[in-house]
């Protein structure tokens, strides 16, 4: 459990700190919550491991 408050904790943090340093402003949080729940359905492990780009 404190593992995983962690993860949603850091998660956050850097979101925040990201759309902060490119002065951007959200609405609504929904859309980005929804994508992200479909990423951890879909592909859980790319939100740790990056995809490999064909060159």
């Amino acid at each position: 459990m404190i593992g995983l408050v962690n993860l949603i904790v850091s998660f956050s943090l850097t979101l925040w700190v990201a759309l902060r340093s490119l002065n951007t402003e959200i609405d609504s949080w929904w859309p980005i919550w929804h994508e992200v729940c479909q990423i951890v359905k879909k592909r859980p492990l790319s939100l740790f491991l990056p995809i490999q780009l064909d060159k």
